[in-house]
């Protein structure tokens, strides 16, 4: 199999595994499939192609996995099999009837194809003396569609059920769930770091903003987001409705909870964030105002504010906090660390942005426990301090 090229017809959820099992024994893999984006191609490494002409031409191996419809039926007959390589070997473990029987018979009986290995057939039990003709043929492997029908296959499937749900009922992992939008073959190990900071930027925005919001620009900014566009764009949605919403909000309902309440939901393009390779960025517009958040991950893991407005910043987006915007004057921090502390508040972490020397700031302060409202209203009394907003991460 190394140094060979294998065409895959139909990358979903089989073809795709296919696919990167076969890379593992050194084979080039090229896939054909309408209905798959390239980017999901991209992910596994695998080539796709326009048309099942340009595939069946420049590969050794075909193995189908499509359902069978009008489209795919016979989509493998004596024009497909008489422009690919001599010697070619075709595979179908699929549907019956997507490989034309006497195009098959007729391409091994006259040296095109070197071997055919099938499971499937178009008349189950094959009944037709051309199927049975293709039985005695030293060159086919024939297989009683046994699909998953194999005592190790039932049982490995019943434990895989059993593990999967576990996995779900415990928030660990999302595998196989058929009405979430995670990407096929993604784990959701390596999304939920990026699901929980588009979460915490949506709340962070809910939380600050005045006024009802209208409108979320969601840009995401790097490679790895922006193959997660959809999961999220859920995922801030679920964070922006949480905290005024008393029903539950989860990444299914999130987008109709949104769209009932007339959130419009857009995704500008821009280049690439300086400084970050991945980062997501949301603008909430409300009948008042506007408001811009930005996340990024450090080390792939470790969630971080690094936008504020028009700030960059660098803070925890976890428990209780404090933005504060105050002109950039001394003293600022000595006041507000002060009057905490006075109230029996402590400052986890401290972080700030300003525009210039002079001019505006803003502070993101994690404290231990919430302020009550009247240490808010004492907050906002202070001479330098423009604004002040806690929010619950």
């Amino acid at each position: 199999l190394c140094g060979k090229t294998l065409g895959v017809i139909g990358l979903g959820r089989i073809g795709s595994r296919v696919a990167t099992r076969c890379q593992a024994f050194g084979m080039t893999v090229i896939a054909y499939d309408p209905y798959i984006a390239e980017e999901a191609a991209d992910r596994i490494h695998v080539r796709l192609v326009g048309d099942l002409d340009e595939l069946v031409q420049a590969v050794d191996i075909v193995t189908v996995h499509t359902p069978l419809t009008d489209e795919t039926k016979g989509m493998i007959g004596g024009k497909e099999i008489a422009r690919m390589k001599n010697g070619v070997r075709l595979i179908n473990c699929a549907r019956g009837g997507i490989m034309d029987e006497a195009a098959l018979f007729d391409g091994l009986a006259g040296g095109k194809i070197a071997g055919l290995g099938i499971d499937v057939y178009s008349v189950e039990p094959p009944k037709e003396d051309l199927i049975r003709r293709l039985f005695a043929r030293d060159e086919v492997v024939a297989t009683p569609h046994l699909g998953a029908n194999t005592i190790e296959a039932q049982r490995d499937v019943a434990v895989q059920v059993v593990q999967q749900v576990i996995e779900a009922l415990r928030g660990e992992n999302f595998r196989n769930v058929v009405n979430l939008p995670f990407p096929d073959g993604v784990d959701y190990r390596s999304l939920a770091p990026y699901m929980s900071l588009a979460e915490k930027i949506g709340s962070l925005l809910m939380q600050v903003i005045r006024g009802r919001i209208i409108r979320v620009e969601v840009e995401f900014r790097g490679e790895e987001v922006e193959s997660y566009e959809k999961p999220l764009t859920i995922a801030l949605l679920k964070g922006l409705l949480t905290p005024i919403l008393s029903e539950d909000v989860n990444y299914v309902n999130a987008p109709r909870l949104a769209d009932e309440r007339g959130i419009q939901v857009t995704h500008p393009r821009h280049p690439a964030a300086e400084g970050y390779s991945n980062v997501i960025l949301c603008r909430a517009v409300s009948t008042k105002e506007n408001r811009l958040v930005g996340g990024a991950l450090f080390l792939g893991q470790q969630p971080r504010i690094v936008l504020l407005d028009d700030y960059r910043i660098d803070a925890l987006p976890s428990g209780p906090a404090l933005l504060l915007s105050n002109r950039d004057i001394p003293g600022v921090i000595g006041k507000v660390g002060t009057l905490l502390g006075e109230r029996g508040i402590n400052i986890a972490e401290w972080k700030m942005g300003r525009s210039a020397p002079g001019g505006s700031a803003v502070s993101y302060i994690n404290i231990d426990t919430p302020a009550s409202e009247e240490i808010l209203r004492e907050l906002r009394a202070l001479s330098p301090i423009l604004d002040v907003r806690q929010v619950i991460l």
